[in-house]
């Protein structure tokens, strides 16, 4: 009744983010602070709650900030070299040097992208393999709950079960699919197709074996995968290689979590507190920048070629912060807002 009043006296419903994009439009807030806003209220772990509070309070505005107060720099001499060169001399001393170091800062933050990615968007893990190969056991081992049913007889999982789970502060959704074998009957058959559907979505695949009679995987599953021979309580160690692990008994699972970590990023994580890249949208700013600096650092270069390719760089890291940017790609960006932020 309260609303209908309000709208009744001319007020209207909010958009999505509207004050937040208003708040931007004004000045009072960068854009890339705005992002992380919407990101700080969908984290959903400490360590995303963490990489959104630190966007918000500035981390990754003020490493923007320098790296394009120092282009910025470079710019001016290039164009004041072009503009007086009886005054200034051809070439501004040190200016591949220092269009290189741009791009290696660059650089530096891209590679905590992965990491800050799988934050933000979470990953979807898939077990696969042949039937019995003790995927379901590892799932609810990895779970530490009986998600998934166990038996010994082969295709006891016809459908796919998926359950979240969290991986060093990563979202995770793990999915247990039905095992791959030729000659299974109808039933069956539709788990199959539906567990090949499942590996084209997955971010990671885990391809489980049974350590005793391992079934390599089909030369049709692309991707990135990881390849795990399960029931290594029951062979000689160093019979096969790669990740070994027992689902029964649990050994090697401490180190697979350790492993599925470093293949989603943590390798780059950055230390509490420091800046991790989250967005999409960011890194591929970021990524054009590092090229055009590299660009403007190779030898040889005519000034106007350098002045050119410093342009671009100071370009894209002004769009991270909004400047530049269309009505179009802020449409896109608040569209994902609760309404009333």
């Amino acid at each position: 009744q309260l609303l209908s009043a309000a709208l009744a006296a001319g007020a209207r419903a909010a958009e999505p983010g509207e004050f937040t994009r208003r708040a931007v439009l004004n000045g009072r807030l960068s854009l890339e602070r705005a992002e992380a806003l919407a990101d700080l209220v969908s984290a959903q772990t400490e360590a995303g709650l963490a990489a959104a509070r630190s966007q918000l309070f500035g981390a990754l505005g003020q490493a923007i900030e320098s790296l394009a107060s120092q282009a910025l720099s470079l710019q001016a001499e290039v164009e004041a070299a072009l503009d007086f060169p009886d005054d200034t001399g051809a070439t501004p001393p040190g200016i591949a040097e220092r269009s290189l170091e741009l791009s290696a800062r660059c650089q530096e933050l891209l590679r905590t992208h992965r990491w800050g990615r799988s934050l933000r968007e979470g990953v979807r893990l898939v077990l696969a393999g042949a039937p019995n190969a003790g995927k379901s056991s590892l799932m609810n081992i990895l779970l530490g709950e009986a998600r998934a049913l166990v038996d010994d007889e082969p295709g006891t999982t016809r459908d796919s079960v998926e359950a979240p789970f969290e991986l060093a502060g990563i979202p995770t959704t793990l999915v247990d699919t039905a095992g791959l074998r030729e000659g299974a009957g109808k039933v069956e058959q539709l788990g199959i197709e539906r567990t090949r559907a499942e590996i084209a979505r997955g971010s990671l695949i885990l391809w489980v074996m049974d350590a005793t009679a391992p079934v390599p995987r089909p030369p049709d599953i692309a991707g990135e995968v990881v390849e795990i021979f399960n029931k290594a309580d029951l062979i000689d160690v160093g019979v096969q290689p790669g990740l070994r692990i027992s689902a029964r008994t649990g050994q090697g699972v401490d180190h697979l979590k350790v492993e599925l970590a470093r293949r989603l990023g943590a390798d780059h994580s950055p230390a509490n507190g420091e800046l991790v890249l989250t967005n999409r949208r960011h890194a591929e700013l970021i990524a054009q920048a590092a090229t055009a600096f590299e660009q403007a650092g190779q030898p040889m270069k005519p000034l106007e070629i350098i002045g050119y390719d410093l342009r671009e760089g100071l370009a894209a890291l002004d769009r991270i912060r909004g400047k530049g940017v269309d009505d179009a790609l802020l449409d896109e960006i608040f569209a994902r807002f609760c309404i009333g932020k």
